[in-house]
């Protein structure tokens, strides 16, 4: 959790009253984190294993957030992340040129 208020400052980013590790915090985080190793680490091995341990065990239950948890976890999984997707403009095609 350290590491995460490390970086949380490094970017000016307030967690406010949240723990570092929240889900919510860290949602709102992975649009502020600029360093693609940071979010894709952060993504690798804690964000995308915890939504999917949640959905998984939420599933079971039937509880409605189980499809929200997993749309989120197949949203970050696909590699939707701004920081992380190139788009036209960035591969020099059509906007680009």
């Amino acid at each position: 959790m350290a590491g995460l208020r490390q970086e949380f400052r490094r970017v000016g980013f307030n967690e406010g009253d949240e723990l570092p590790d929240h889900l919510r915090c860290l949602l709102r985080f992975i649009g502020k984190c600029d360093i693609d190793s940071t979010l894709d680490e952060l993504l690798s091995y804690c964000l995308i294993p915890a939504l999917k341990s949640m959905a998984s065990a939420l599933a079971k239950t039937e509880n409605p957030y189980a499809l929200l948890l997993s749309g989120i976890q197949h949203f970050l999984d696909a590699g939707r992340i701004p920081h992380l997707v190139e788009t036209e403009t960035t591969k020099g095609g059509k906007n680009g040129a």
